[in-house]
């Protein structure tokens, strides 16, 4: 067994991950503003309320969405050598 000495990969992972990376994101923060969202235009009596819900997730949701797939890709990293496969992903 040889002593291998970590060390960062060298690799970026592919441009498309973003693409990929930004739709798991929406998948999972915008459901909950687009629910408010449907309540605030179908539900009369409580249109105010469903407004400040929407905005009040629909602000971090984006906000996720737009910034993870970017930081992803910044520290997401990848190697294959012939003793070692490494990666990096934080």
């Amino acid at each position: 067994m040889s002593n291998l000495r970590l060390r960062p990969p060298r690799n970026r992972v592919a441009c498309r991950s973003i693409g990929w990376w930004s739709a798991q994101a929406a998948v999972f923060a915008l459901p909950l503003p687009l629910t408010f969202a449907i309540l605030w235009a179908s539900i009369p009596p409580t249109r105010e309320l469903f407004m400040w819900l929407t905005l009040i997730s629909l602000v971090p949701g984006l906000l996720y969405v737009a910034v993870m797939p970017y930081w992803r890709y910044r520290v997401h990293r990848w190697e294959v050598t012939g003793e070692a496969v490494y990666a990096a992903s934080g």
